[in-house]
């Protein structure tokens, strides 16, 4: 998910034309952010340990996470779980498929932009349209399970972040790149430790999920 994410923010910031002087702002729009995912996720675990282990319930298909809230909202917790999954699993479509629009017509040298009418930037519109339509096909016409999907990709996104990530710590350390901006020690002992944790666990993880069937 890094690079995805870090190609799809650093677009928008060029394409908005964002400047030094946004730095800062940036800095703790990722902070809270991260933060904030970083503690639902948690709660999720928790809650989900509370509610469905006491039931002896397995998660193994997206619907059962609703029965999370229906302790507390009863049927409405179904709807509201529903409404969640929606609202996450739609962002995420979107997200992935204007970066890979983003990179394909970057590296073409094509026109590209979310703020610009469709006519103007064809093959960027083109190509995030194709990439939904042809996953949603994909998913409808092979009945792949969209939760072992996420578990296998999960995986092995956290296998290949060490390549991911080993470019832009080079660049967030490079003066010439960045001046004054470049990263402090803790934040490079923050780095290579959380991505080197992701990667070995997934060395760990990925011979157990092929072997368990996910």
């Amino acid at each position: 998910m890094q690079r995805p994410l870090a190609s799809f923010y650093s677009s928008g910031a060029r394409e908005d034309g964002w400047t030094r002087g946004t730095v800062h702002t940036n800095r703790w729009i990722t902070v809270v952010a991260m933060t904030f995912g970083a503690v639902s996720t948690l709660a999720i675990l928790v809650v989900s340990a509370v509610s469905l282990q006491g039931r002896g319930i397995q998660v193994d298909q997206l619907h059962t996470v609703g029965l999370t809230l229906i302790d507390a909202f009863g049927r409405w917790g179904v709807y509201l779980f529903a409404a969640t999954l929606f609202i996450c699993c739609y962002g995420a479509a979107i997200e992935i498929s204007l970066t890979l629009s983003f990179e394909v017509t970057q590296m073409m040298g094509w026109r590209y932009g979310v703020n610009e009418p469709p006519r103007d930037v064809p093959i960027f519109t083109l190509t995030y349209v194709l990439l939904i339509s042809l996953c949603t096909v994909f998913i409808a016409g092979t009945g792949a399970d969209p939760l072992q999907i996420t578990l296998y990709s999960m995986v092995v996104i956290a296998l290949i972040l060490p390549a991911d990530v080993l470019p832009f710590l080079i660049i967030m350390n490079d003066p010439v790149y960045l001046q004054d901006e470049t990263n402090h020690a803790l934040a490079n002992a923050a780095v290579l430790g959380i991505t080197l944790l992701a990667f070995t666990m997934s060395v760990v993880v990925l011979p157990l999920t092929l072997l368990g069937g996910g």
